[in-house]
């Protein structure tokens, strides 16, 4: 009986839905993107979107707590410290490709990005999204001479970042986790130099471009 009621349901989202919205690259997700979910689980997944969460034990003695659904958005919980995003990008020619942002977070949080055709091969990353620097979070007008500015940027060694995709637009927020990855005695002298506010990239159907605050 529970094989029949799964069969349906599948059945059910398939009929529902094109190849070209989130409840059906749920069904499709590779092992490398979302580790040990069977079709069933999948299934469950896409199910109910008006549910605020879904839960499904995945093959590897884990959960996986699915936090957010749209017409081609999703967010997966993936373990205590991971999340996983994958959003649908529409392109000039009618097409469109996948991007997935996975987070871990430990001390601080960091997130990469990858992009993906609609079965799952990967893209470059080049020319899609601007290339991560530090600069991305730095007011425009800080003066990179000056003495200070130099004192305070030795500190900056890594560059965490979280990247969060809006459920509702095509847009990517990108946001400075380097308060939680420096002490904060370096990170006091290194605040006056930042932007206060998160850095935003919208979709224009060929890149991410960065939007002007």
């Amino acid at each position: 009986m529970k094989y029949i009621f799964s069969s349906i349901l599948l059945f059910f989202c398939l009929m529902t839905v094109d190849s070209q919205t989130i409840k059906n690259v749920i069904l499709t997700i590779p092992d490398d993107v979302v580790m040990g979910l069977t079709t069933e689980q999948k299934t469950a997944l896409c199910a109910d979107p008006a549910t605020d969460s879904v839960k499904v034990d995945n093959a590897l003695n884990g959960q996986i707590v699915r936090l957010g659904i749209s017409n081609d958005y999703l967010k997966l919980q993936t373990s205590d410290v991971g999340t996983t995003q994958i959003k649908i990008l529409p392109l000039v020619n009618d097409t469109k490709i996948l991007a997935v942002v996975k987070t871990v977070c430990s001390d601080a949080c960091d997130s990469r990005i990858q992009f993906y055709t609609l079965d799952w091969r990967p893209l470059p990353e080049q020319n899609l999204l601007p290339k991560r620097t530090f600069d991305w979070f730095l007011k425009p007008d800080a003066d990179h001479q000056s003495v200070d500015f130099k004192e305070a940027i030795k500190a900056v060694d890594m560059n965490p970042v979280i990247l969060a995709f809006s459920p509702t637009d095509y847009s990517l927020t990108a946001d400075s986790e380097i308060g939680n990855y420096i002490g904060s005695e370096d990170y006091t002298a290194l605040e006056p130099f930042l932007r206060d506010k998160p850095k935003v990239f919208v979709w224009n159907k060929i890149s991410f471009k960065e939007k002007n605050n």
